[in-house]
């Protein structure tokens, strides 16, 4: 597989020139390559990111889904075809949400259990036709291997698609 990247030129108005990644140069470096170099703040705000809070992942999920289930709710009671399409939009956006959440889980930062995980994927990833095992083993092998040929998010968001900027017309036909 490709990885061609648009660069523009130094003329603003000629087109993107697609280079490889190769042409570029390197993939980017970790974050942090060495943590023993971090200052104390920085290492004590790494650590309450990483703290695992249940409380917080069960209420953003409660408000994620009593928000989801209003507006389902309000759409229907409308009942009018451009609040059922903001509605739509709307719901996307919770959905994000759900993802997010089950990103979450996916690195254990809500529960440390295998009942986490049924919660998890009961509440958030079978919705959206996901599962956070399936999730969790593609992501951690993102992390490990971030920006290489073995990251699968690297080489699954290859090609024409994942190439930008687009025309119009060429957008279009990536959405739909």
């Amino acid at each position: 597989m490709s990885s061609a990247t648009c660069l523009p030129e130094q003329d603003t108005a000629a087109q993107p020139v697609c280079v490889s990644i190769a042409d570029v140069g390197q993939p980017l470096p970790p974050a942090c390559a060495n943590r023993t170099k971090l200052s104390k703040t920085a290492k004590q705000e790494i650590s309450n990111l990483m703290r695992r809070d249940p409380v917080r992942y069960l209420v953003e999920l409660s408000i994620a889904w009593a928000m989801i289930v209003g507006a389902v709710l309000a759409a229907t009671y409308v009942s009018n075809p451009w609040f059922t399409v903001a509605t739509i939009v709307f719901v996307a956006t919770r959905q994000n949400i759900l993802a997010l959440l089950m990103h979450e889980q996916c690195h254990r930062l809500a529960f440390r259990s295998k009942f986490g995980d049924f919660l998890c994927n009961f509440s958030s990833a079978y919705p959206l036709l996901m599962a956070v095992e399936d999730y969790r083993r593609i992501h951690l092998a993102h992390h490990q291997n971030y920006f290489t040929n073995r990251d699968p998010d690297f080489l699954r968001k290859q090609g024409v698609e994942w190439t930008f900027p687009q025309q119009a017309r060429a957008l279009l036909r990536t959405f739909l």
